[in-house]
């Protein structure tokens, strides 16, 4: 008959290899709150320096700002008195962590009901974006940057930025510092002249798209380099974060250049997660990116459709105001994302699932958007 043994009588083996295990879980339990707190720690400091980021740029807005000003008040000393400011911005740039929910996400916009069961579709309406006027730059914000804060739009995924501007003739943004982002320009109309600390210098134009991975660091300026009486130049500017295992390798600089064909009633891939690092400037070809994210542009006639197959589940598709700052009520282009309407200006967030198909129509006009495809 089996008769279960006291603690008392078990070998001293057996109880030594219970202590060891029970000191072996302690350490496990340990290193897993170790690394916990490690993994905890770096997603603050990343959030940091994320916002970090967007206020170098806004402190450069504001240096901007007050250079003019004081050139047209102060003629004779308007130099110092830009060369004081930077100075300033230099050492003055300040960062708050952010974050962004999807609970947060879902109460600051309007869900819509797809025909798609397995695509959820949330309106972003142009007038609920950020957006400001300082004569020389018109800007709207799709997410939390510069004076405009809302902690429902912060990132989606990767993206941390999509800013539609218009600069005005013989004005732009002054040198400014990037670190870790992928930084790149879609160019609407007009023209864009790009200096950076890499050597490279470029006059970009419309359907050129312009990639900086800033990486360990760069400084850049933006400008329109149109002469005085020119046209506003209008672009949007996106940023995306790599993975941590890709934001501090050597900064590289690329330029893809797409025609009206290339886009015209069809998907047009202009960057690509993962793809292949050509030559620095290529024709109809898409630039490589680091960050999670696809992005498609294609200019739609009246009644035509195009169709997208997630490669990675979510989306934003974002609809370009062609008709100007301030979009009239009537007459300019209006699309059909999965069935929900969109004007010039609104954008939808897409959240499906790898695989899932998305239609978008337009309904009026001719119709220019962007359209993200990321994790």
């Amino acid at each position: 008959m089996f008769k279960a043994r006291t603690k008392a009588e078990r070998p001293e083996g057996e109880k030594a290899s219970d202590k060891a295990t029970a000191a072996s879980d302690k350490a496990t339990a340990a290193s897993d709150k170790a690394t916990a707190a490690t993994e905890k720690a770096t997603e603050a400091t990343e959030k940091a320096t994320e916002a970090n980021d967007k206020n170098l740029l806004w402190t450069a807005l504001v240096v901007a700002i007050l250079a003019s000003v004081s050139a047209k008040l102060f003629p004779r000393t308007s130099t110092l008195v830009a060369t004081s400011l930077r100075r300033f911005a230099a050492t003055n740039a300040s960062a708050a962590p952010t974050t962004t929910t999807t609970a947060a996400l879902a109460a600051a916009s309007t869900t819509m009901t797809a025909p798609n069961p397995n695509i959820q579709i949330r309106l972003r309406p142009s007038k609920s974006r950020g957006h400001a006027d300082h004569g020389w730059l018109k800007t709207f914000h799709t997410f939390s940057f510069a004076s405009y804060y809302n902690a429902a739009f912060d990132a989606f995924g990767s993206l941390r930025v999509i800013n539609e501007d218009r600069v005005a003739a013989s004005s732009g943004f002054p040198t400014h510092p990037h670190a870790r982002f992928e930084i790149w320009s879609y160019i609407v109309s007009g023209s864009l002249g790009h200096k950076d600390s890499m050597g490279n210098v470029e006059s970009l134009r419309a359907g050129d798209v312009q990639l900086t991975y800033a990486g360990s660091g760069i400084r850049h300026s933006e400008y329109n380099d149109q002469p005085a009486a020119g046209d506003a130049t209008h672009f949007l500017q996106i940023w995306a974060v790599p993975p941590p295992g890709e934001q501090s390798g050597t900064p590289r600089y690329y330029t893809r250049r797409f025609g009206r064909e290339e886009k015209m009633n069809k998907l047009c891939r202009v960057m690509e997660y993962g793809g292949k690092e050509e030559g620095r400037e290529e024709t109809a070809k898409s630039a490589p990116l680091k960050s999670t994210v696809d992005m498609y542009a294609t200019i739609l006639e009246t009644g035509r459709k195009v169709e997208h197959r997630f490669r990675m589940g979510k989306g934003y598709v974002h609809l370009i105001m062609k008709s100007g700052y301030e979009t009239p009520k009537t007459g300019a282009a209006r699309i059909s994302v999965g069935g929900v309407e969109l004007r010039e200006g609104d954008g939808a967030f897409l959240e499906g699932t790898k695989g899932e198909s998305i239609e978008v129509e337009t309904l009026e006009g001719e119709a220019e958007f962007v359209l993200f495809d990321l994790e």
